[in-house]
């Protein structure tokens, strides 16, 4: 979408809400370190964040942050759901506007198999209630 946003004269800086802000951080990275696995267990928290980041930093249009470092990061903290990630994004920068329904439903589908993979023998513990 940002190429055809650009392409209508838009600025880049107007694109997204939080263009300004850094998406990962030293400390947001450590964070997951420390909760992601534990005991035998996942937090099904800390997989939505890594998820997120994961998405947002590779989404990033604000060329003032490089987040390798964060990546190599994310890879080392399960690099399994990390190939997984790069598996869809690789799918998703392949497809294009006009693309046939079934070319989306067979990426989506691939990624929600590559994921069901992933997890198995997997304890994910639920979500905490807040």
């Amino acid at each position: 979408m940002l190429p055809l946003y650009l392409d209508r004269g838009y600025r880049n800086d107007l694109f997204v809400r939080d263009y300004h802000q850094k998406i990962m951080d030293k400390v947001q990275l450590l964070a997951l370190q420390e909760t992601y696995y534990s005991n035998g267990f996942y937090n099904r928290d800390a997989i939505d964040k890594y998820i997120g980041k994961f998405y947002s930093m590779k989404t990033s249009n604000n060329p003032i942050y490089e987040y390798d470092s964060y990546f190599r990061g994310l890879k080392v903290i399960d690099p399994d759901l990390y190939r997984c990630l790069v598996l869809f994004w690789q799918d998703w920068q392949s497809f294009e506007i006009g693309d046939p329904r079934k070319k989306y439903q067979k990426m989506f589908g691939r990624f929600i198999e590559n994921l069901s993979h992933w997890s198995v023998g997997k304890i994910i513990l639920p979500r905490k209630l807040t």
